[in-house]
């Protein structure tokens, strides 16, 4: 194994999840944000502001949505092609793993 690039990262990068060949989406919980990251490069291509902290991802990739997992108690509908959270779900205490079906 070999590292074949390395980068900065934001405050407190938590998860990095493969939304695609071409995107991987990153949780920076301590930032409260989310980082949209070309794979091959690890260039950061968008970022995202969040008043809540990400604590998971969750994809419905028919529909371009990500479900983000929030510490306030919501789920954030995110959609990757206009990169805009559309609506939120209410849940329970801090949601830290979902499933879509």
């Amino acid at each position: 194994m070999q590292t074949r690039h390395s980068a900065a990262s934001r405050d407190d990068l938590t998860r990095i999840h493969r939304w695609s060949d071409d995107m991987l989406i990153v949780t920076n919980y301590g930032e409260r944000s989310l980082s949209l990251v070309n794979p091959d490069t690890l260039e950061e291509t968008d970022h995202v502001p969040m008043s809540a902290r990400a604590i998971a991802l969750s994809f419905d990739h028919a529909r371009g949505i990500a479900f983000v997992l929030q510490d306030d108690d919501r789920v954030g509908l995110f959609d990757t092609q206009t990169r805009r959270f559309e609506a939120y779900i209410r849940t329970q205490r801090e949601p830290d793993v979902s499933k879509v079906i």
